[in-house]
């Protein structure tokens, strides 16, 4: 996906902004945010913002899919007593990777929704 220099600053100003390192003395010029969470009624950068939402939303789907498939796989080991250690510890990274995929879907929703 290509993306222009501006939306590629406002989707770096929007990771940071998520993740809540922008200090208060540093002011995105894309966004205008301080202290990191945009204020309500600046103009974004939507497009980006909607561009890595599709994307987004596509690797949560994609995530539930391989996890439906890995715990089909534990549940058939199980079920032939083999061990299943490894397919544990696999499905539990899994888990931990889509948790954090959801939650920066919900934050770029929430930008597009204050």
């Amino acid at each position: 996906m290509a993306m222009n220099r501006g939306a590629f600053v406002a989707l770096d100003c929007l990771a940071r902004a998520c993740e809540g390192s922008l200090g208060t003395s540093r002011v995105c010029m894309a966004c205008t945010c301080r202290g990191g969470a945009p204020r309500r009624g600046t103009k974004m950068y939507k497009d980006a913002i909607l561009d890595e939402l599709r994307q987004i939303e596509f690797d949560v789907i994609e995530g539930e899919r391989r996890l439906a498939e890995h715990e089909a796989l534990l549940i058939e080991l199980k079920s032939m007593k083999d061990d299943t250690t490894k397919v544990e510890a696999e499905l539990e990274l899994m888990r931990k990777n889509q948790f954090e995929r959801e939650q920066h879907r919900q934050r770029l929703l929430a930008l597009l929704h204050p």
